[in-house]
C-alpha cells in the first residue's frame, strides 16, 4: 500500500505543469540553464521572480576545458574531489590530503583561493543576462563558508557576462537589497533567523555563504526577511531554485511545500553528473585522483618551502 502511495506521489510531481499559478512547491531536473528562461517566460511576473542558484558545479566548475585529458582537466578543489576526499578521512583510506575534516574544509578554503573556475556550460552567462534584462533578481547559495568570501568574489570577477560586466558585478547589482540600500549584503557574519539551530551565515554582494548550512531554511528566512521590509515595490513570489545535489533541492522543495506565499520551483541540475561520476567511478577515476594528488603535493611542498626559507628582504 505504502509503495502504491508513493509512486502516486513520484508521478504526480512528475506531471505536474511547471507554469502552476498556485502557491506552493513542485520539483523537477535539467541538464540546461535554458529550462529557467522557459519558466520565467511561463510565469510572466518576471519583477517577482527570484532565480537562487549553487555556485560550485552548479553556476561554475573548476577548469575542464578537455574531459577526456586528464592533465587539463582539473578536479582538485572541486565539489567532487572534496566529497571524495570526506570519504577517504571518514573510512581512513588513502591517498588523503589531512586527517579530520575541519583541515580538510581548511584546504579546501586555500584551493579556492589559488584557483579560477569557469561557466558549467556556455549559455550560463548569456541566461543570466538575459534573465536580469527581464527584471528577474538572482541570488547564490553555496554551501561555501564564512572565510571563503574573499575567494569567492575574486572567481566571480574574472568571470564576464559581457565586455564590461562580471558575474560578481551582475549579481550584486540584480539581488535582495535590505534597508533602502544600494548592494546587496548584511552586515555578516549573522544569524539568520531566530532559530538557534543555525549557525553564522555571510550575506554579501547577492551571495549567502552557509558553510554547509541547509538550502531550504536558509532560503525561506532570507525571502522572509526581504518580503518583510517597508517600501518593497515588488515583493518576490515565484522562485526558481537549480542546485547539482539533489539533497539541496529536496530540502528546498520540502520548505515550500505548504508555502501560500511563495510559488517554487526546484531544479535538479544534472549537466555535470557524468563529469562527477568520472573522478570516483570512471574508466580513468584512478588517473584523475593521482593527478589531483600529485598536484596537492607541489602545492604544499611549495608552501612548506617558503615557510621554511622566506625570502629576505631587499
Amino acid at each position: 500500500m505504502n509503495s502504491i502511495k508513493y509512486l502516486k506521489i513520484i508521478t504526480l510531481v512528475a506531471v505536474l505543469p511547471w507554469h502552476m499559478s498556485f502557491a506552493g512547491s513542485v520539483q523537477g531536473e535539467t541538464k540546461s540553464f535554458d529550462t529557467i528562461i522557459k519558466q520565467v517566460n511561463k510565469w510572466a511576473v518576471s519583477d517577482s521572480t527570484l532565480v537562487v542558484m549553487d555556485n560550485d558545479d552548479t553556476l561554475t566548475m573548476m577548469s575542464c576545458p578537455d574531459s577526456t585529458n586528464t592533465q587539463t582537466c582539473q578536479y582538485l578543489g572541486g565539489a567532487a574531489w572534496y566529497a571524495w576526499q570526506e570519504d577517504q578521512i571518514t573510512h581512513h583510506k588513502k591517498p588523503r590530503v589531512t586527517e579530520n575534516s575541519t583541515d580538510l574544509i581548511n584546504i579546501s578554503g586555500l584551493l579556492f583561493s589559488l584557483s579560477n573556475m569557469a561557466y558549467t556550460r556556455n549559455n550560463v552567462a548569456k541566461t543570466l543576462n538575459e534573465l536580469t534584462n527581464k527584471g528577474v533578481r538572482l541570488l547564490v547559495e553555496t554551501a561555501r563558508g564564512n572565510g571563503n568570501v574573499a575567494a569567492t568574489e575574486a572567481q566571480f570577477s574574472q568571470l564576464n557576462i559581457s565586455k564590461n560586466n562580471s558575474l560578481k558585478n551582475l549579481i550584486s547589482t540584480n539581488s535582495l537589497n535590505f534597508n533602502q540600500g544600494e548592494i546587496a549584503s548584511k552586515a555578516s557574519p549573522y544569524i539568520p533567523c531566530e532559530n538557534t539551530s543555525m549557525r553564522a551565515i555571510t550575506y554579501q554582494n547577492g551571495v549567502m555563504y552557509l558553510a554547509g548550512q541547509d538550502k531550504g531554511s536558509n532560503l525561506k528566512c532570507m525571502l522572509d526577511n526581504y518580503n518583510a521590509q517597508q517600501g518593497i515595490a515588488n515583493k518576490i513570489t515565484n522562485v526558481i531554485f537549480i542546485d547539482d545535489t539533489l539533497t539541496n533541492v529536496e530540502s528546498v522543495q520540502q520548505e515550500f511545500s505548504h508555502s501560500k506565499e511563495y510559488t517554487v520551483l526546484a531544479l535538479h541540475y544534472t549537466a555535470l553528473a557524468e563529469h562527477k561520476l568520472a573522478f570516483t567511478q570512471g574508466n580513468k577515476a584512478e588517473e584523475y585522483q593521482q593527478v589531483a594528488m600529485h598536484r596537492w603535493y607541489k602545492i604544499k611542498a611549495a608552501m612548506e618551502l617558503s615557510l621554511l626559507d622566506p625570502a629576505l628582504p631587499e
